[in-house]
């Protein structure tokens, strides 16, 4: 489309409807405001009058400052895109290398019984502040370097998005247990990976984790809780490449008088039998 270049605010409206139905109709869910300063020749206050039009009918919502979702007729209850559709859009807009992770992922895979609260995407320093807009909540943790294995591409209605691998979401399960409620809350979810695992992914994405405990407890986990012992077998081949130490089953844990497994020297400070 070509715009005059000087609009007046009335017929700018008209202008920028137009050019939301043609994103849509490209298949595009998302737009930053640098497109509308490069393609309609009106001055910022014109521009940011029409925007606000539009978030307040709900047509558009505002994910950061100079980065905006439409969200179409069949997504307007909602009051929101879901985040898979434009999450790819959106780190490419602020430049970051990601991926979709840990309890999100696993959603994704199937894996989980319920909607995760936040949509967790991994990235590398620097951090990115949390978003919450409209009943999403994006939370962004932070990993030493970007995985050169178990990262995939998913597609949604909006393109290709990159999410870990069913072998890496369960060790990053295990290396966030903060984040995702402790050990005690990912051993179904494990559970459920473990049918999407081949032992070949499994150990190649071992080898390129930096964390040893993380193995150590996953490890223990498919073995002792869901006698796999195969895939268990792949990370205690790592492992005895690595100098590695005893560690608690459940971090922050009591300590006295636990049993201990001496195979992968995990403190079993917790019976996860019991959660299955």
């Amino acid at each position: 489309m070509d715009y005059p270049y000087v609009l007046h605010t009335k017929t700018m409206k008209a202008y920028l409807d137009q050019y939301i139905e043609e994103l849509l109709s490209l298949g595009r869910y998302t737009f930053a405001r640098s497109e509308l300063d490069g393609r309609f020749g009106v001055g910022d206050a014109a521009i940011r009058q029409c925007l606000q039009r539009l978030m307040r009918v709900g047509s558009v919502r505002s994910i950061r400052s100079g980065f905006h979702v439409i969200i179409p007729p069949e997504y307007r209850s909602r009051g929101m895109l879901p985040p898979e559709m434009f999450i790819d859009d959106f780190m490419k807009h602020l430049g970051r290398s990601y991926y979709v992770g840990l309890l999100s992922a696993a959603a994704l895979h199937g894996a989980a019984h319920q909607q995760p609260q936040s949509f967790s995407t991994i990235i590398t320093k620097p951090s990115i502040r949390p978003v919450q807009s409209n009943g999403i909540n994006l939370i962004f943790p932070v990993k030493s370097a970007m995985p050169l294995n178990g990262i995939d591409q998913k597609k949604s209605a909006a393109g290709f998005f990159r999410v870990s691998s069913p072998e890496l979401t369960a060790i990053d399960l295990l290396s966030y247990l903060r984040l995702v409620g402790g050990v005690s809350s990912v051993v179904q979810v494990v559970e459920e990976l473990i049918e999407l695992m081949s032992e070949e992914r499994l150990g190649r994405i071992a080898e390129g984790t930096a964390k040893t405990a993380p193995l150590q407890r996953l490890g223990y986990m498919l073995e002792e809780v869901f006698g796999e012992k195969e895939l268990a077998n792949v990370l205690l081949r790592e492992l005895a490449k690595r100098d590695y130490f005893h560690i608690p089953l459940t971090p922050g844990g009591r300590l006295s008088k636990c049993p201990v497994n001496s195979k992968w020297k995990i403190k079993i400070n917790e019976n996860l039998e019991g959660e299955l």
